[in-house]
């Protein structure tokens, strides 16, 4: 290749280039949004292992599928299915058990 026909052909090399470093910040960008979207999920899988461990039987937590009920504070009456309030001295009433 002669001297003139290499410089001729130096502004297709450098749109070439150009173009070149436009893909390659283009993937960059994906990359950046895709390790965002892992770091994402992998947080949200620890807060489902952590919620998981928080409901677990053996740890104290609630049974799946079941409601504990809590005992009235300083002896207020336990309001009952029906709405009506225990009016008996524990907080508690045979009817509603």
């Amino acid at each position: 290749m002669t001297f003139l026909a290499a410089l001729a052909s130096l502004p297709r090399i450098a749109s070439a280039l150009e173009g070149l470093a436009k893909s390659f910040g283009e993937l960059n960008r994906r990359a950046i949004k895709a390790k965002a979207s892992q770091r994402r999920k992998s947080k949200d899988d620890e807060i489902d292992e952590r919620i998981a461990s928080l409901l677990d039987d053996d740890s104290g937590g609630l049974p799946s599928g079941k409601i504990r009920e809590r005992e009235p504070i300083d002896g207020a009456p336990r309001i009952s299915s029906s709405g009506e309030s225990c009016t008996c001295v524990c907080g508690r009433c045979a009817k509603d058990d």
